[in-house]
C-alpha cells in the first residue's frame, strides 16, 4: 500500500505538467497514474469522466489492483481505491496499447477503452463522442459499431 504522505503529495502536486490550455491526454495520465503507483501495471478500464460530486474531470484508471483518478486539468492524482482485478482481466486479451492503437483509427478521441464481458465475449469497449464500438479482445476484430 502507498504511504499516506505520498497521497497527500500527489493531492496537492502534479506529477506532469498538463498541456498548456488543454487537458491531459489519456496517454499522459496514464503515465502520471503508473508513477503515483510506482510500478508500471497495465490498465484494463480507461475512461475521460465528469465527477459531477466533486466537480472534477478525470481520467478513471483501473490498473494493477486499483482505481485511479487523475485530473485530466492539472494532472494530479485526485483519488486512489483499492479495487480487485476482475477475473476476465486476467482471460487473454490484446495489451492495452495495441487496442488503444486500433481505437484510435476508429474513433477522432479516444474517451473509454475498457476490457470487458458482454453478451458472452471478451470485448475492448471504445468510445469516441457519439460512437461506441466493440473490439474482439484477442483479435481487435470489429464487432459492433453504433451510431
Amino acid at each position: 500500500m502507498l504511504p499516506v504522505g505520498l497521497l497527500l503529495l500527489a493531492l496537492t502536486q502534479p506529477l506532469l505538467p498538463g498541456p498548456p490550455g488543454g487537458r491531459l491526454g489519456l496517454e499522459q495520465a496514464l503515465e502520471v497514474a503508473q508513477r503515483y503507483l510506482e510500478q508500471r501495471p497495465e490498465p484494463y478500464k480507461a475512461e475521460l469522466k465528469y465527477k459531477r460530486r466533486e466537480g472534477w474531470l478525470v481520467w478513471e484508471f483501473r490498473l494493477g489492483g486499483f482505481e485511479v483518478w487523475v485530473d485530466a486539468q492539472n494532472g494530479r492524482v485526485n483519488y486512489l481505491r483499492p479495487r480487485p482485478i476482475p477475473p476476465h482481466a486476467r482471460r487473454p486479451h490484446l495489451p492495452f496499447q495495441q487496442a488503444l492503437s486500433l481505437a484510435r483509427t476508429l474513433v477522432p478521441q479516444v474517451e473509454k477503452l475498457e476490457l470487458k464481458p458482454k453478451e458472452g465475449l471478451l470485448i475492448w469497449e471504445v468510445r469516441g463522442g457519439p460512437q461506441e464500438i466493440w473490439l474482439d479482445a484477442q483479435s481487435g476484430r470489429v464487432l459492433r459499431r453504433n451510431p
